[in-house]
C-alpha cells in the first residue's frame, strides 16, 4: 500500500470519527486548528481534501494529544483532546463558537451545552455525590439546579442575581419546599414529615413568626414574636379547641378551651402555675383561685340550687363554706 493510499484510508477513518458526539477544552482545540503547517511528522499529521484544504489535524503537544476537524471553509467544527485534566470532546458551530462539550475529569464526567455566543447554558455532571444538572442564563448566572444526593433529590431556583429563591427536596423521612426573599433569606417553608404537614413563615430577619401544622393530635397554629418566642397558639386536640397566650419568655399565661363540659379559661403566673380559672361545668359557671403552688384555695360555683363558695387550705381541706 502506497503512502497516498494509507492517507486516504486514514482520512476515511477520521471522517467516521467526526460523527462521535463531541467536545470540551475549546481553547486547546482552537490552538491546534489555527496552525497552517502542511507537513507530516512524528508530532503532527494533517489531512487535506481534494482541493488542498486542511480538514483534519492530529497532533501531540505539551498539553497532550488532540484531533480536530475543520469544515470546507477552514472553520473549526469538532475536536478531541487529552489534556492532563482528562479526555474532552467539543463541537463548534459555523462561527467557531463552542456549542457542546463532554469532558472527564478526576471528579467525574461532565457535559456542557452553550448558546450562539458560546456561553455555557446547560451543565450536567456526575461526581461522587451524584448527578447535577444546572441551567444558566445568558449572563452566566445559575438559575436552576437539580441534583440527586445520597439523602435524596434536590431542586433549587435562582433569581437574576443568583440568589436561591425556591427549593424543593425529598428525603426518606420528609419532603419540603422553601421560599427565600431577594436577599436569600428564608421566608416560607412547607414540609411533610412523619408527624404530618407543616407550614412556617419567617420575617425579614429569618425569625420564625407563624407556624401551621397538623399532627396526630390535630391541627395547631402558633404565632411568634420578633425573638421567635411563642406568644399565641390555636389548636384542636381530641376535638377540643384551645387557645393559649404566652408572655415575652414564651411561657403560657392565659389558656382558653371548650370541651364537652363547656368553655374554660385559665390564668397562669410566670412560673407556669395556674392562679385563676373560670368555666362552665356540669353544675354551672365556676371560678377557681389557686395559690403560688397551683393548688385550689377558693371555689365559687353557681349551680341549680344557687351560688356556693368554699375556701380550702394547701391540702385542699375545707376551711369555710357557704352556704
Amino acid at each position: 500500500m502506497t503512502t497516498e493510499e494509507r492517507l486516504e484510508k486514514l482520512e476515511k477513518q477520521l471522517t467516521i470519527g467526526r460523527w462521535i458526539i463531541v467536545v470540551l477544552v475549546a481553547a486547546l482545540v482552537w490552538l491546534y486548528m489555527q496552525t497552517g503547517i502542511k507537513d507530516i511528522s512524528t508530532h503532527k499529521l494533517q489531512l487535506e481534501d481534494e482541493n488542498g484544504k486542511v480538514r483534519a489535524i492530529l497532533q501531540v503537544t505539551k498539553n497532550g494529544p488532540s484531533l480536530g476537524f475543520l469544515d470546507d471553509n477552514g472553520k473549526a467544527r469538532a475536536g478531541i483532546g487529552l489534556p492532563k485534566e482528562g479526555p474532552a470532546i467539543c463541537v463548534f458551530d459555523e462561527n467557531e463558537k463552542p456549542r457542546a462539550g463532554i469532558a472527564f475529569a478526576k471528579d467525574g464526567p461532565a457535559i456542557a451545552l452553550s448558546d450562539v455566543n458560546g456561553k455555557p447554558r446547560v451543565a450536567l455532571a456526575v461526581d461522587k455525590d451524584g448527578p447535577t444538572l444546572k441551567l444558566i442564563d445568558e449572563k452566566g448566572t445559575l438559575r436552576a439546579l437539580i441534583a440527586s444526593t445520597k439523602d435524596g433529590p434536590v431542586m433549587t431556583l435562582h433569581d437574576e442575581t443568583g440568589n436561591d429563591r425556591a427549593g424543593l427536596c425529598l428525603t426518606k423521612e420528609t419532603a419540603g419546599l422553601i421560599i427565600n426573599d431577594e436577599k436569600g433569606q428564608l421566608r416560607a417553608g412547607l414540609g411533610l414529615a412523619k408527624n404530618g404537614p407543616m407550614l412556617a413563615l419567617d420575617d425579614e430577619k429569618g425569625q420564625l413568626r407563624t407556624r401551621l401544622q397538623v399532627n396526630k393530635d390535630g391541627p395547631a397554629w402558633d404565632l411568634f414574636d420578633s425573638l421567635a418566642k411563642p406568644r399565641a397558639g390555636l389548636m384542636i386536640t381530641k376535638d377540643v379547641p384551645q387557645i393559649s397566650i404566652s408572655d415575652e419568655n414564651g411561657k403560657p399565661r392565659v389558656a382558653f378551651l371548650a370541651d364537652k363540659n363547656g368553655p374554660q379559661v385559665t390564668v397562669f403566673d410566670e412560673k407556669g402555675n395556674p392562679r385563676a380559672g373560670m368555666g362552665m361545668g356540669n353544675y354551672g359557671p365556676a371560678i377557681d383561685l389557686f395559690d403560688e403552688n397551683g393548688k385550689p384555695r377558693v371555689e365559687l360555683v353557681v349551680g341549680k340550687d344557687g351560688p356556693k363558695i368554699g375556701v380550702f387550705d394547701e391540702n385542699k381541706k375545707p376551711i369555710w363554706k357557704a352556704p
